[in-house]
């Protein structure tokens, strides 16, 4: 909050947004990418030659005409002036999925990706008071910052570790929690239990053998840690007890008809599960295990 806003010159926001975003919000992610993409100030001046960045701005245009609007890759223009105003118009005049389909689509693009700010964008976002934040790799509508930087931790505390198979089910797992336009539920549980298995059979095992999480939650009981809380493993194990018993793993019964929320679950389930994930792995993977 600035001076004119703290002292009532011009009125603070205070209505979330959320189905639009309002022109000065758009004009601040605007401000970022063009940065990036036409004046480059993100490159390290002596990093790459003039060919060089003229040549990534090109890809990044012809993966945006073939890929993101599937047009023909014969009919792309070529003057500067058009593609201005071709991603002036995503930023200014379409509505706000649109923008985030391309803010999205973005995060594929290499070398782009690792150059544009998504940390600023989040800050602007939570600064104009945005209904939604960019969280691994996609928008999300916002938790609370603590759980986004939880999550965002996590994913880092896998790519740190290399665990690569524990990384994957995690994403799959946030990704069908929190697809606007396809979310899969029931996948994201499947997913969220595998990736607990992957981490806590990597713990156990050095990721040899494939065991199933009721299985290794029993055989991690054997291992002793001075603040670990066997409590919060059983209730996990509770609860993967049921719904593997009930259909989400392992396949339904047609006939009971009592665990119809467990077999097609619903957002708040699936997001129980994950949260419930998120706490777990993020505490095993700082944990060490040594055996009694």
């Amino acid at each position: 909050m600035n001076f004119s806003q703290r002292n009532g010159y011009i009125k603070a926001r205070e209505v979330i947004q959320k189905d639009d975003l309002d022109k000065i919000t758009r004009t601040r992610i605007w401000n970022c990418f063009y940065e990036l993409l036409y004046n480059f100030s993100k490159f390290p001046s002596s990093s790459l030659r003039f060919d060089d960045r003229s040549h990534i701005k090109n890809s990044f245009c012809s993966n945006y005409w073939k890929v993101f609007k599937n047009e023909a890759i014969h009919l792309m223009p070529i003057n500067s002036d058009f593609w201005i105003s071709e991603f002036e118009k995503i930023f200014f005049r379409y509505p706000i999925n649109i923008l985030f389909d391309f803010l999205e689509f973005l995060r594929d693009q290499q070398p782009i990706t690792n150059l544009f700010q998504f940390k600023t964008l989040n800050k602007i976002l939570e600064e104009e008071k945005v209904a939604y934040r960019f969280v691994n790799g996609i928008f999300i509508e916002t938790e609370s910052e603590a759980q986004i930087k939880q999550i965002e931790d996590l994913s880092n505390g896998l790519k740190t570790a290399n665990l690569s198979r524990s990384e994957n089910h995690f994403n799959e797992a946030f990704r069908n929690l929190y697809d606007r336009n396809n979310p899969n539920y029931k996948t994201s549980i499947i997913e969220s239990i595998q990736f607990l298995e992957c981490l806590i059979n990597f713990k156990l095992n050095k990721g040899r053998g494939k065991r199933q999480l009721g299985d290794l939650l029993q055989d991690i009981k054997i291992f002793k840690q001075s603040d670990f809380e066997l409590s919060v493993l059983e209730m996990f194990s509770k609860i993967y007890g049921k719904l593997s018993n009930n259909g989400i793993r392992h396949g339904a019964s047609e006939f009971k008809e009592e665990f119809e929320l467990l077999i097609t679950p619903n957002f708040n389930q699936a997001k129980l599960i994950f949260n419930l994930a998120i706490s777990l792995g993020s505490y095993l993977l700082t944990l060490e295990l040594t055996k009694k």
